[in-house]
């Protein structure tokens, strides 16, 4: 049997990973100061530099409901959309997969590509895009519910 030594198989040609889709360059970080803590003693919040990113604990599994919110926002957010990126949630548990859900005062607020489980962000790193409406009041709540929250990360900016 005669071998073709002319002909050397190519080596595969291996595609590499697609990039994350690029933050269009028009945002603006939203500072996460100033949020305090409500019905649970187990969350703490660490803001981290740069301003935009906050940093979530909880000494145990959260009782029910509890998270954090803010009343003095203004008219910063009317009619603009937020984006918060949550990440490291692999490290923190939450139960039935919901991991979290942000109200406002005129309701819950809701990412149009993304499918909520009882009004929660289902758990997972992920960027979600908050439509605010024009008649937004200044107020903002995170609501964690039944979760262990281990260095959770979330940054915001908005456009």
């Amino acid at each position: 049997m005669d071998v073709d030594t002319d002909f050397i198989p190519a080596a595969p040609v291996l595609e590499p990973e697609p990039e994350p889709e690029p933050l269009p360059t028009q945002l603006i970080p939203f500072d996460m100061g100033g949020w305090h803590t409500w019905n649970s003693n187990e969350i703490t919040i660490i803001r981290s530099n740069p301003t935009n990113i906050l940093i979530v604990n909880s000494n145990k599994t959260i009782a029910d409901t509890a998270g954090f919110a803010r009343e003095d926002l203004g008219n910063t957010l009317q009619g603009r959309t937020l984006i918060l990126e949550y990440s490291n949630t692999e490290a923190s548990r939450f139960s039935e997969y919901k991991m979290v859900k942000l109200e406002y005062s005129d309701g819950v607020v809701v990412d149009s590509d993304v499918i909520p489980i009882d009004g929660y962000i289902p758990s997972g790193d992920r960027r979600v895009e908050y439509k605010i409406s024009d008649n937004f009041a200044g107020r903002l709540n995170f609501v964690f519910y039944q979760a262990e929250l281990n260095n959770l990360k979330i940054t915001a900016w908005y456009q």
